[in-house]
């Protein structure tokens, strides 16, 4: 109502500066001219209700926008590398027909069985072993590389796996793993699940994420998704487990676990994260 009244105000000088009558202008300028009365100087402005508002819309602009930025294959693949762990090999647990590297990241198996202790936590049946390295809760991801192998099986494992039996690699029997088999890609599920892979997989990433039950797996040169595991039931500590199969023919090359890179993707934003602690500011006097 001011402001419109300012309007007709100013209307009015307008029009009365172009008038010819002089004794008119003397009467009508200083009441047009003359200050508004109102007070306005106590008035206050609270705007609190109004920055709630504009928190939670950009809280919900936030989640729709991190939720676009984790479609993006260089973006997921920097987040899951935030949890990346340093994984060894167990020489304890390791098939007789295994040879671990002295640094504990590359496991082959080889034609000779190797002179070694019967202990309880070494696998008997099949070529396999496991890290060092176990976990309850969180998320965690390390890489490994399968380049020129044909046979091969990787994942996670529970850690009373049956280590002495004639196991399948199942999700019964406490394994998330996926594997090559003769030119087959499968994910070991009950039953297993046939997987086509458009490029050919020279590196595995293996992101787990205990509490949601969840394990997945990622082509990490073309940073595509492979496959994941659902509703996995963890109740006991996670092994990363590894199965370079037998060395016959063209399987005679490692799998090797390699060190995570962190500088490929330091230049990308992990998500949109807006400083949502603000406070409302003190009201405004006019």
């Amino acid at each position: 109502m001011e402001v419109a009244e300012l309007q007709s105000r100013s209307n009015q000088l307008e029009q009365l500066s172009l008038s010819q009558d002089h004794h008119c202008f003397l009467q009508s300028f200083p009441t047009l001219s003359s200050p508004l009365t109102k007070d306005w100087t106590n008035a206050a402005v609270h705007c609190d209700l109004s920055f709630d508002a504009v928190r939670r819309a950009v809280t919900l602009v936030q989640q729709k926008i991190n939720k676009i930025m984790e479609k993006v294959p260089e973006i997921k693949m920097k987040r899951m590398r935030e949890h990346a762990v340093d994984v060894t090999l167990d020489p304890d647990t390791a098939h007789h027909s295994l040879v671990i590297s002295q640094n504990g990241k590359q496991v082959e198996t080889v034609a000779i069985n190797q002179d070694v202790p019967n202990n309880p936590k070494r696998f008997k049946m099949y070529p396999e072993v496991l890290a060092k390295e176990g976990f309850t809760t969180g998320k965690f991801y390390f890489e490994v590389q399968v380049k020129d192998k044909t046979n091969w099986a990787v994942g996670v494992a529970n850690e009373s796996v049956n280590r002495k039996g004639d196991t399948d690699l199942s999700v019964s029997d406490g394994f998330w793993t996926i594997g090559l088999d003769e030119g087959v890609f499968e994910a070991y599920e009950n039953p297993c699940v046939t997987m086509t892979l458009k490029d050919k997989l020279q590196k595995v990433g293996i992101f787990v994420d205990y509490n949601k039950r969840v394990v997945s797996f990622y082509d990490v040169d073309t940073k595509s998704h492979i496959y994941s595991f659902t509703g996995c039931c963890f109740k006991e500590k996670l092994h990363p487990y590894f199965c370079p199969q037998h060395s016959s023919g063209m399987n005679s090359a490692p799998i090797i676990i390699t060190p995570v890179s962190q500088t490929e993707y330091s230049s990308l934003p992990t998500a949109f994260s807006p400083d949502l602690s603000l406070r409302a500011p003190a009201p405004t006097r006019h």
